[in-house]
């Protein structure tokens, strides 16, 4: 970004090496980046007083799975996501405009769908 309005941008990857990988990436491109290794803690995270734009997760879970429940739940809650998923896709939510990126990761895909996740949005 360079202006000085870095975004803060979440990740939550449950495997270590892909987790530092993807967040040193995204901080490199000049973004804030809190990293996770779970939901659990990501929720606490968007709790936080610090607004986070936007969410990347690489937890690809069956949908019938309890774990799946807050991914589901952040589809729906209108907040940008990213899934990043070995199958390419990413849980399946009514009238959201999430992005999905197949893994492994490239820098240059990433940024091209950070950049569209965190466009503003023309008003309708």
């Amino acid at each position: 970004m360079g202006d000085g309005s870095a975004k803060r941008v979440l990740v939550v990857e449950g495997d270590a090496p892909a987790r530092g990988m993807i967040k040193g990436m995204v901080e490199a491109a000049g973004f804030e980046v809190v990293a996770t290794d779970g939901m659990d803690s990501a929720l606490g995270a968007l709790e936080s007083a610090s607004p986070i734009d936007l969410v990347i997760t690489g937890i690809g879970l069956p949908a019938e799975s309890a774990a799946a429940r807050p991914l589901a739940e952040l589809a729906k809650s209108g907040r940008k996501v990213i899934y990043l998923s070995d199958a390419g896709r990413g849980p399946d939510g009514p009238g959201n405009d999430n992005h999905t990126l197949q893994k492994p990761v490239m820098i240059d895909a990433l940024l091209r769908k950070i950049t569209a996740a965190l466009r503003p949005q023309p008003k309708a």
